[in-house]
C-alpha cells in the first residue's frame, strides 16, 4: 500500500482543496469560486435564487392540506384533524425561514395559508354550530308539528 505525500493531488477525492492551497494563501478563494460554481445560476444570473428552499415546499404543501381539511364540516370540529396541520405548516414555515440562503416564497405562503386555514376553520365551526342550533330549534323534540 502507497502512503500518501504532500504533493500528491487528491482534488478528485477531497475537492480542490490541497496543502499547496494553504501555503499559497489562494485556499479562500479557490473554495468561495468551487462554492459559486456548484450553485446553478437561476435565468436572471442570481445563484442565491436558484437554490431550493424544501422545508418551505413542505410548509406550503402541509398548509394547503390544512386548508382543505378546514372546509370538511365534520373534522372541522376535531382539534387534532384541522387545526395539526396548520400549527406544523406554521413550524415549518418558521424553519424555512431561519435557513440561510434560501429563498422565503414557499415559507411565507405555507404561513399565510395555514393562519387563513385557521381563521378559516373557527369561523365554520360557529356556522356549522350556528346551523345545526338552527336546525334543533326548527324541529320539536318530539317530531309532532301541530
Amino acid at each position: 500500500m502507497r502512503r500518501i505525500g504532500p504533493d500528491d493531488d487528491l482534488s478528485g477525492v477531497f475537492g480542490s482543496h490541497s496543502a499547496r492551497d494553504d501555503a499559497s494563501g489562494t485556499n479562500g478563494e479557490a473554495a468561495q469560486e468551487d462554492a459559486e460554481a456548484s450553485v446553478p445560476a437561476s435565468p436572471d444570473g442570481d445563484a442565491a435564487h436558484a437554490a431550493v428552499n424544501p422545508v418551505g415546499r413542505w410548509s406550503f404543501i402541509v398548509s394547503i392540506l390544512a386548508a382543505v381539511i378546514a372546509l370538511i364540516p365534520m373534522p372541522n370540529f376535531s382539534i387534532l384533524l384541522s387545526f395539526t396541520p396548520a400549527l406544523v405548516a406554521v413550524v415549518l414555515g418558521i424553519i424555512a425561514l431561519c435557513l440561510r440562503g434560501r429563498p422565503w416564497g414557499f415559507a411565507v405562503l405555507g404561513i399565510g395559508i395555514a393562519v387563513l386555514s385557521v381563521v378559516v376553520a373557527i369561523f365554520l365551526t360557529f356556522v356549522y354550530l350556528g346551523g345545526f342550533d338552527a336546525a334543533l330549534v326548527a324541529a320539536p323534540v318530539g317530531g309532532a308539528h301541530p
